[in-house]
């Protein structure tokens, strides 16, 4: 997860930089909805692949589909659900004050930065 954190920082791409240095990785992070100093996980989530054992399908969670709480979701209450990917809204710091980025992760891999108003992906 820090290094994620880390990655976002150097790349000028805000939201989530209250959570650096909780411990853990990405794909572990909505499980408790992690947070610190007002920021918590869910507020930066945007969307999230999730492979259930039961039944072996593959669905994309929103964020209501997780049922952030404080330090819960329903990846807590319900192990059967892996986390495959995970897509966050971030904001780039630079000359546009409002661009919003989506960043993709899937298994540990940055797939894809994504400008959502300009409708392009970003080099």
């Amino acid at each position: 997860w820090s290094n994620f954190v880390e990655f976002c920082i150097k790349n000028n791409l805000g939201g989530i930089e209250n959570l650096s240095m909780i411990p853990g990785n990405v794909g572990s992070a909505p499980v408790q909805n992690i947070g610190a100093y007002g920021v918590e996980l869910k507020d930066v989530f945007l969307t999230c692949e999730v492979f259930n054992k039961n039944d072996f399908s593959i669905k994309t969670y929103n964020l209501e589909d997780c049922k952030f709480e404080y330090r819960n979701s329903i990846f807590k209450e319900n192990k059967s659900l892996i986390i495959l990917s995970l897509y966050f809204l971030t904001r780039q710091y630079t000359d546009c004050e409002d661009c919003r980025l989506v960043i993709g992760i899937v298994l540990g891999v940055t797939l894809l930065l994504y400008d959502i108003y300009n409708h392009k992906k970003v080099e």
